[in-house]
């Protein structure tokens, strides 16, 4: 997952960046541990810039912050700061792919489609780029492409349920019902938790 990141912070505010419960995304995660939200998403980003001010060169501080512009829907923010991250020398692959999210949210779909693209030819290997392009392509009426990539994610990544779910849902849409019973059914297995997806599952 996009969030599953750690980076490093100047360490005289190490205290305080731990205090927060990584709210920064709604808290989420620190070594495994889920913690609860403290700031609200305003004061997280504040608190980021915080970090940048001290640490300019931490080209991750740029892409946290990012992703947290994009959480309110400031994407143009969130695309300077992540164009920002890339021009510091960050994960290329990655930098490209939080920039077709932040166009994918704004509904541009084509440039987000040329950038998930760019983001595969930069790294082939991680099937979340594949998902997000095809849930682009869907969004264009393109279940031909979208299913094209969803095969890849999941072969990339079978154990993904939600990638089954998606699948399924685009074989339901072309009226290939067997096809997406299987697909719906292989996602209940990996997530038993998930309603919606029992609900369209025909005995």
């Amino acid at each position: 997952s996009f969030l599953n990141r750690y980076f490093e912070i100047p360490p005289s505010v190490g205290e305080v960046y731990f205090g927060l419960g990584l709210a920064l995304f709604g808290g989420l995660f620190v070594g495994g541990m889920a913690l609860r939200i403290i700031y609200k998403r305003k004061k997280a980003i504040g608190k980021i810039t915080d970090f940048i001010n001290q640490r300019p060169e931490n080209s991750d501080l740029f892409l946290q912050r990012g992703e947290a512009y994009m959480r309110q829907g400031k994407n143009e923010d969130a695309l300077r700061d992540f164009t920002e991250f890339m021009k510091q020398g960050g994960d290329v692959a990655e930098a490209l792919a939080r920039q077709a999210t932040a166009y994918f949210r704004m509904k541009e779909y084509i440039r987000a489609i040329e950038l998930y693209t760019k983001a595969i030819e930069q790294n082939p290997k991680n099937s979340e780029y594949y998902h997000e392009r095809g849930l682009a392509y869907w969004k264009q009426g393109d279940t031909e492409k979208a299913h094209k990539d969803f095969q890849k994610a999941v072969e990339l990544n079978p154990n993904e349920s939600e990638l089954y779910c998606e699948r399924g849902f685009i074989y339901h849409s072309i009226k290939k019902f067997k096809e997406a019973q299987t697909d719906f059914k292989k996602a209940v297995e990996l997530n038993p938790d998930d309603l919606m997806v029992k609900d369209m599952i025909i005995e």
